[in-house]
């Protein structure tokens, strides 16, 4: 069988000795690993290609996979792709929440900075629910309680919407506003949280209680991010004349 299998993907174009290995064990029934699917493309006559399996991307959440399966109830016989290390279904995991943990690590130490924000997380649970029991009760039912709730909203409220980018015109560099993509902005705002977080006195304060405070304040468009998200919009609007260099070339 494996000789057979080994001849027509010789046939097909597949010269890579560790592909036609990985494709054995994909007919012999054993999943392969996403890292190896490159491998696998074999080239046709024409200038495409096409993939020996084709697997389905997967889905974590519940609402998506039963929208999917009533769209096409076929799809549940599709073979689904193995999820990545940082991706899990769990009810307890937030892809933001882990992209910030992993911003936020140094030295590679991810056991510490998991424990860090777990901390941070439980600091801000603290204050909220110190808040709410000291609120009369008109008030109460506006404090949020939920510290991953605060948490994207702090991050949401800290997106920059332009940022300034050095451009050389004539021998001169122009500060030029410039819009900003999504991803970069939702990265600049975690940043700017990390580095407001570790601005402490670290003989008198904690990170995680700092952290835990600025980020209560941004969910509430207070605090030192929130400034300086603010202080650079006004320098955008500064310079806003050079704004047509942007285009020139």
């Amino acid at each position: 069988m494996a000789s057979h299998i080994r001849t027509s993907l010789m046939l097909l174009g597949v010269r890579n000795a560790c592909a036609i290995a990985n494709t054995e064990r994909c007919i012999s029934g054993v999943l392969i690993p996403v890292r190896h699917l490159s491998r696998m493309r074999t080239r046709t006559g024409n200038k495409g290609g096409f993939w020996i399996d084709r697997l389905a991307p997967p889905l974590f959440d519940r609402t998506a996979i039963e929208r999917k399966l009533d769209e096409n109830p076929d799809s549940r016989f599709d073979k689904v792709a193995p999820a990545r290390i940082f991706q899990s279904s769990s009810a307890f995991s937030d892809p933001l929440v882990t992209k910030f943990t992993n911003m936020m690590m140094l030295e590679g130490m991810k056991d510490k900075a998991e424990e860090m924000m777990g901390r941070a997380l439980k600091a801000v649970k603290t204050i909220q629910l110190d808040r709410y029991h000291a609120a009369d009760e008109s008030t109460k039912p506006t404090i949020i309680l939920n510290p991953i709730k605060i948490f994207h909203k702090a991050v949401e409220n800290c997106k920059p919407v332009l940022a300034l980018a050095p451009l050389k015109r004539g021998g001169v560099t122009y500060q030029v506003p410039v819009s900003i993509l999504e991803k970069k902005a939702e990265w600049t705002s975690m940043k700017w949280l990390i580095l407001a977080g570790r601005d402490h006195d670290q003989k008198t304060d904690k990170f995680r209680n700092a952290l835990a405070r600025e980020l209560i304040a941004a969910s509430n468009n207070e605090g030192k991010v929130i400034k300086r998200k603010f202080d650079l919009h006004k320098q955008c609007e500064a310079n806003k004349a050079y704004a047509h260099y942007r285009w020139s070339k």
